[in-house]
């Protein structure tokens, strides 16, 4: 294996874990009772970048790794992960 494919399993542990919680926020989200317009356009563009830039990580592959650039690197997956905490948090359900 090359040093990206070991690089790439981080990414994907992280991008992973963005996708399920905004996927697993969608019923909440959807929920007639409590549908928020706004709320429910930025789940969807949050998921949306996070496919985009899972896709675009394979732009990365002929790169020389440093600690520095992977570093910099993980930033975006890591904003990613932050804005799904945010938009989805950890009980969906007790939120007014």
């Amino acid at each position: 294996m090359t040093l990206f494919e070991y690089l790439a399993v981080a990414f994907s542990l992280i991008f992973s874990a963005s996708a399920m919680r905004l996927v697993g926020g969608l019923p909440h989200a959807f929920d007639v009772r409590r549908r928020y317009w706004v709320h429910v356009g930025f789940v969807l563009i949050q998921l949306l970048a996070t496919l985009g830039m899972f896709w675009g990580f394979w732009s990365f592959r002929d790169m020389d790794w440093t600690l520095g650039r992977f570093t910099l690197a993980l930033a975006g997956p890591s904003l990613i992960y932050f804005n799904a905490c945010v938009l989805i948090p950890e009980n969906p359900e007790t939120v007014a």
